[in-house]
């Protein structure tokens, strides 16, 4: 994945995150806002009610004040009629500041008296309103306060009728007498104003939603899509659309047990410089749309990865043999059927690279099992084979240290004359004489032999190999010289192309003339071959001195059989892998019986590799190998036994 990829997403997501925290943030702010809203309403209305009840009661008509003077005064003797029209002016006083009611209130001793109080229309008309001496107030503790303190108190007042808010306002006479204007507001009429003001906060909270919530749900909309298509660009291949490799890397990062095929395109480059760039993406979607149709189910997914390389993981331990199953199941979808572009015919072939997890602590560990995938194909497209399965020698850290520890045995060992050959016998399976050996080379290290296993590999990566190729058929050349055996030396594409090599192999058949009848090379890894033309001139060459040659590892791949129709071969060598299978795999055996029949109608000879017990040997027999090699047939040795 791209850094600026990876940074854009990281932006994406922390914008999402951030307008859910936002419209969160919006939505906790609208709910405090509106609790707070109605706190605030709710105690303005009690200030501005409490404001307008003691406005009330401190501006009553001057005619009210005289009354209530004259009265605390003994000047006045009440008429109903004057009780009356102080009344009604009370009354329109009070409806003037749109309270409750209106009254004024006298204490004489310990009792307290209306003396005025505001009436409705009705109680008017019924003459059922407050009269002078009416009622008393003894029990309400706050009046009376205001009538000792002649200080204004404000209280609940809680009624027969309901809730009252009510104000008692002390008026003090020219004489020092003291009445109480009262003043009082229903809790019915001040729900109903609080009502009305929260209603109000509400209208301005639901307009500035419904205006800002399209916008907040676009904004988050827009930002998903694009978070939704930067991760199909990040995860999606853009040519064949499928998964890429960003999207394999989080696959396989889960606990599952894998293998990984990794499929390299081979020579693309050239389909790209010989057909065009249109033709090279043409064949990369119609491979991915082959190999797509291959997946047999859930558990095995197709991923299009960088340039020509294409990926399929398979969420199974499989064995070594359903790994080569696979490899020739995807290999021959690609290769059996040439790919037609504008009227041309484009055959192409594959590499494959095959690693799986490990078992590390008792723990699946998938951490490398990319990078070790590519290491594999790495190795197989470097030794030319069809696939290459990962093993921890060709991890790169202790491929390094054994490089440089190899390196220095190979030099000492060239120096000091420590790379011998061994010889395992081949028998005559027709007779059971020894008529053939494999020269093997071995490292002499501490006075041990070291099998070529160890560092054949990094001799070649070292350029130590081709010397110990040319060590190899001198030092077998002088043993077989005095010998009437014939003898086999390996020999690898790599030694045939290299000129050097190439002459020196030339040279020594020429001085040897006592040899050439004996002498065999087999030809390993055949497999993947590009220049037959070199490989083939070389053959024919060699052969018009009389030399043999073999094709080792025959059976290992699965296109040997059209490759040994174009060298002029004497002997197939089957694969030890088949041969030391075939009394417990059927298929094993099916394939040996099939390339020995082959091998017969081509009038060739066959070697059977791996032979290690009798029953293989009897098998070897019954099926009508001609040679058997192999630990049962006898062990490498330095010497020969004669």
């Amino acid at each position: 994945m791209r850094q600026d990829d990876i940074l854009r997403e990281k932006i994406l997501k922390k914008r999402i995150l951030f307008l859910i925290l936002g419209i969160f943030i919006y939505i906790i702010g609208d709910i405090i806002f509106i609790f707070y809203s109605f706190n605030k309403n709710k105690k303005q209305i009690f200030n501005e009610i409490n404001k307008n009840l003691i406005n009330a009661c401190t501006t009553i008509p001057e005619s009210v004040i005289k009354f209530n003077n004259e009265i605390l005064d003994n000047k006045k003797v009440v008429s109903d009629d004057e009780q009356h029209k102080n009344t009604v002016k009370l009354s329109n006083h009070c409806n003037k500041f749109k309270i409750t009611s209106l009254s004024t209130l006298i204490k004489k001793g310990n009792i307290i008296y209306y003396t005025l109080s505001s009436s409705t229309d009705d109680e008017f008309i019924e003459g059922t309103y407050f009269k002078f001496h009416d009622t008393n107030y003894n029990d309400i503790k706050n009046l009376i306060s205001a009538f000792t303190d002649k200080t204004i108190v404000i209280e609940v007042y809680k009624g027969k009728d309901g809730d009252y808010q009510t104000a008692y306002v002390p008026h003090v006479t020219s004489n020092g007498n003291v009445f109480i204007v009262t003043g009082s507001i229903g809790y019915k009429k001040i729900n109903e104003l609080i009502k009305s003001s929260n209603i109000h906060s509400m209208s301005i909270f639901i307009f500035f939603l419904i205006i800002i919530l399209p916008l907040i749900i676009f904004k988050y909309k827009f930002l998903k899509s694009d978070l939704y298509f930067l991760k199909r660009s990040i995860y999606t291949d853009p040519l064949t659309h499928r998964a890429n490799r960003n999207s394999l890397l989080l696959n396989i990062k889960s606990d599952n047990f894998f293998t990984l095929f990794l499929i390299n395109v081979d020579s693309f480059k050239e389909v790209n410089d010989l057909y065009g760039f249109d033709s090279g993406d043409y064949i990369l979607v119609e491979i991915c749309k082959r190999l797509n149709s291959l997946l047999i189910d859930d558990d095995y997914m197709l991923f299009k990865m960088q340039s020509d390389e294409f990926a399929i993981l398979v969420k199974r331990d499989l064995s070594d043999k359903e790994i080569e199953v696979l490899v020739h199941y995807f290999n021959e979808s690609i290769i059996e059927t040439p790919f037609i572009y504008k009227n041309f015919y484009i055959h192409i072939t594959v590499t494959f690279g095959v690693a799986k997890s490990f078992i590390e602590d008792e723990k699946i560990n998938n951490n490398n099992l990319l990078s070790n995938c590519d290491l594999a194909l790495k190795e197989a497209l470097k030794f030319k084979r069809n696939f290459y399965v990962y093993d921890r020698k060709i991890n790169n850290s202790q491929l390094l240290n054994e490089t440089i520890i190899w390196s220095k045995k190979l030099n000492n060992a060239i120096k000091n004359d420590c790379l011998v050959p061994y010889f395992q016998p081949i028998i005559n399976n027709n007779n059971g004489v020894v008529e053939k050996y494999e020269c093997l080379v071995r490292l002499i290290d501490d006075g041990k032999p070291v099998s070529p296993f160890y560092f054949l590999n990094i001799a070649k990566k070292t350029k130590h190999y081709y010397k110990i190729t040319q060590i190899m058929i001198h030092k077998s050349f002088t043993v077989f010289s005095k010998l009437e055996k014939e003898f086999s030396i390996n020999i690898s594409v790599d030694d045939i192309i290299d000129h050097e090599t190439n002459i020196f192999i030339m040279s020594m058949i020429k001085e040897n003339l006592n040899i050439r009848n004996k002498l065999v090379f087999e030809l390993v890894e055949s497999e993947g071959i590009e220049n037959y033309e070199v490989v083939k001139n070389f053959i024919d060459n060699v052969k018009s001195y009389g030399v043999k040659i073999a094709v080792d590892d025959f059976g290992t791949g699965y296109s040997n059989f059209s490759h040994i129709l174009k060298l002029n071969v004497d002997y197939i060598k089957i694969d030890s892998s088949l041969v030391k299978n075939i009394l417990n795999d059927k298929m094993s055996y099916i394939i040996v019986k099939n390339i020995n029949n082959f091998a017969k109608e081509l009038g060739l000879k066959t070697i059977a590799e791996f032979v290690c017990s009798k029953e293989i040997q009897d098998m070897v027999i019954d099926i009508g190998i001609d040679y058997s090699q192999g630990y049962f047939i006898g062990e490498p040795k330095e010497k020969l036994k004669i």
